[in-house]
């Protein structure tokens, strides 16, 4: 979840935890690195199920699916979605901020994921 220095990414987590809960569904968030663990687990720290913390920057292929097996381990093969919230270093004074949702990809019938590339 986290990279740079700026409160995007907690803020961002906060306000998706928030409305997921208005929505009557529940969240839980593994973090990537220290910035921005604190400030999650003042408030939210039930839903902290994961926290990876000496992981070396950049990442490559290997450690991504190391991530992604841990992930699915502890139970985000049963997820709706997947949301993943990172910074990306634009300048000396800034970061961009993203999100990526991550579906699963299976389903049956008008929800089948691979439906239009099929002949």
């Amino acid at each position: 979840l986290w990279g740079g220095i700026n409160p995007f990414t907690p803020r961002h987590t906060k306000t998706c935890i928030a409305s997921l809960e208005a929505q009557g569904k529940s969240a839980d968030v593994a973090i990537i690195g220290d910035k921005g663990r604190g400030q999650l687990r003042r408030l939210h720290a039930d839903y902290i199920k994961m926290s990876l913390t000496e992981v070396e920057s950049p990442g490559n292929y290997t450690l991504a699916g190391a991530i992604a097996s841990d992930l699915i381990a502890s139970g985000a093969g049963d997820y709706d979605a997947v949301v993943i919230m990172y910074n990306a270093f634009k300048n000396k004074g800034s970061y961009e901020q993203f999100y990526k949702v991550i579906k699963p990809f299976s389903g049956q019938g008008e929800d089948e994921p691979l439906l239009a590339y099929e002949f």
